[in-house]
C-alpha cells in the first residue's frame, strides 16, 4: 500500500506571512485565533486572500462579504432623494441635509464597510457624533432628534 506524503511544505519564499497548518491549508494566527486562507497547492491565492482580509482581522472586524457596503446604501439613498427633488416632494435644503448626514455616516463607518456588519455600538457612536457640531457644541434636543431621524431613514 502506497503512503501519501502529508508533511507540511516549506514556505514558498522567505518572509511568507502564512504557515502550513496540518489540515492542508495555509494559516495565520491573528489576535489568538487561527484563520485559514487556502490549500497548500496554491500559496499565491492564499497569500492574496490574506492580504485582502488582514486589516479586518487585525482590527477585530468581520471580513466583508459580497453584500452591500455603506457606500452602496448611501448612494441608493441619495439617488432616491434626488428623484424626490425632481418630483418636488422635498426641497433642495432638505436634500442637502440628507447629503450632510450621509457624509457623517461615511466619516463614522467608512465607505467600504459592509452594511450588514454595523453593530448597535456603531450606531450608538453615530448617535453621539450627530449630537454635536464640528466645534464640539451640543445640538438642541430638537435638532439632534431631527438628525437622528435622517440617519435612520438611510438604513
Amino acid at each position: 500500500m502506497r503512503r501519501i506524503n502529508t508533511s507540511p511544505p516549506n514556505k514558498p519564499y522567505p518572509g511568507f506571512p502564512l504557515f502550513a497548518h496540518g489540515n492542508g491549508q495555509w494559516a495565520k494566527k491573528v489576535n489568538g485565533q487561527t484563520y485559514y486562507f487556502g490549500i497548500w497547492d496554491d500559496p499565491q491565492a492564499a497569500v492574496a486572500r490574506y492580504l485582502e482580509e488582514r486589516d479586518y482581522l487585525h482590527y477585530g472586524l468581520t471580513v466583508p462579504s459580497e453584500g452591500q457596503t455603506v457606500a452602496d446604501v448611501l448612494n441608493s439613498f441619495r439617488n432616491c432623494k434626488h428623484r424626490a427633488i425632481e418630483a418636488e416632494e422635498i426641497t433642495e435644503r432638505t436634500y442637502h441635509e440628507y447629503v450632510a448626514i450621509c457624509a457623517n455616516i461615511v466619516e463614522t463607518f467608512g465607505r467600504n464597510r459592509p452594511a450588514e456588519s454595523l453593530t448597535f455600538d456603531d450606531l450608538d457612536r453615530l448617535r453621539t457624533i450627530l449630537g454635536t457640531d464640528k466645534k464640539g457644541k451640543r445640538f438642541s434636543p430638537y435638532t439632534h432628534k431631527r438628525l437622528l431621524t435622517y440617519a435612520r431613514m438611510v438604513f
